[in-house]
């Protein structure tokens, strides 16, 4: 039987840089109570999106604008909104060495 425990909420906690690696920490706390840390790299990311607006075509936007409601997603590593990069990141060379939080 599937278990009815589903994630009530999220918040970024870190950036990490592992050598070439970048990977975006998360905090997730489920219905149950409990709370995870999960990482994921940029790709994964990226293929999340394009899963959910292959399966979401309308709430993607796909068929009217104004019926968006996923998020866009910025097309390239390390950047933010408006082309902004993340704290660590300088001159397109990563800088974090280690956990770095984001704001």
């Amino acid at each position: 039987m599937a278990s009815s425990r589903h994630p009530v909420s999220g918040r970024a906690v870190a950036l990490v840089q592992k050598q070439r690696l970048q990977t975006f920490a998360f905090s997730v706390r489920w219905s149950d109570g409990s709370d995870t840390f999960v990482r994921r790299s940029w790709d994964e990311f990226r293929r999340l999106q394009k899963t959910l607006k292959d399966t979401f075509p309308v709430e993607a936007g796909l068929l009217r604008r104004s019926d968006r409601i996923l998020p866009k997603f910025p097309g390239q590593a390390g950047k933010g909104h408006a082309g902004q990069a993340f704290p660590c990141r300088s001159s397109g060379k990563p800088r974090c060495t280690a956990a770095t939080p984001l704001r």
